[in-house]
């Protein structure tokens, strides 16, 4: 468990796992995504960085070239 004065100041990278607890699912041609916050002052910072532009472009390799919205929050 983490308490406000462990959480760290200034610029910092962190692995997606280490802010959030995710969960996935497929069906035929369609995905879900699930990502919930690790303590609740990492929810701003994930909402705010992990985007739908970003999670299209990380998947990007797997996206239909002239598909639109195809991801979607």
């Amino acid at each position: 468990m983490f308490l406000d004065s462990d959480l760290p100041s200034g610029p910092h990278s962190y692995r997606l796992e280490d802010l959030a607890y995710t969960r996935s699912g497929d069906k035929g041609d369609s995905a879900n995504i699930g990502v919930i916050a690790r303590h609740p002052l990492f929810f701003p910072y994930l909402k705010k960085h992990l985007t739908s532009s970003v999670v299209e472009e990380y998947f990007s390799h797997l996206i239909q070239p002239g598909v639109q919205n195809a991801v979607t929050r």
